[in-house]
């Protein structure tokens, strides 16, 4: 009888040490959007002029940062933390999993799209977009105004959070709130893109 207990103590041990190492192994795989689901994004920021700064109080701010702060509050999002870095490293930190998200009035791209997942249009950006331009300045003189479309940026995996601020992006972009918000950039009425 001894002998039968031992033994099946001894294969419930083995078994449990087997399962353990299984586990230890092979972990699975958590869902991209757990960390935003626990209420919190951590959000890569490069400083690019009325885009993304820090103002004289030590906060991000700047066009990105404060359409960020919106959709992902919407978005239930409960907390962001903003880690500053050079514009060149951002890819290559949401890729690692550093960051979860890029909000610096990054432009499109077809190389960065290649990389990254972007969310809606933020705004459209040209010379003429950001400030009044001089005396004698003509940002249409050679026909089409330069120009780009800026967006946040995400992980390919991650398309919960990509959707979650598509969603609210679609709800939030050309009000008045958002119009108010980019003129407080120096940004003018006709950088926004009002998605269909």
């Amino acid at each position: 009888m001894r002998r039968y207990v031992l033994a099946g103590f001894v294969s419930c041990v083995l078994a449990g040490l087997f399962l353990g190492a299984v586990r230890f192994l092979d972990p699975p795989t958590p869902p991209a959007h757990n960390h935003w689901r626990g209420g919190m994004v951590r959000v890569g920021y490069a400083v690019e002029g009325n885009f993304a700064f820090k103002n004289a109080l030590g906060v991000v701010t700047g066009e990105s940062p404060e359409v960020a702060r919106v959709v992902l509050e919407r978005a239930g999002v409960r907390e962001v933390n903003w880690v500053r870095m050079d514009f060149g490293e951002l890819i290559g930190q949401l890729e690692s999993g550093a960051i979860d998200m890029i909000a610096t009035g990054m432009r499109i791209t077809p190389a960065r799209a290649a990389r990254v997942a972007f969310s809606l249009p933020t705004c459209r950006v040209g010379d003429g977009h950001l400030h009044d331009e001089p005396p004698g300045v003509d940002s249409n003189a050679g026909g089409e105004p330069a120009s780009g479309l800026c967006a946040f940026a995400f992980r390919k995996r991650d398309a919960r959070l990509l959707e979650a601020v598509n969603r609210e992006l679609r709800d939030y972009l050309g009000t008045p709130e958002h119009l108010h918000l980019l003129g407080q950039f120096g940004l003018k009425p006709d950088a926004v893109i009002v998605p269909n």
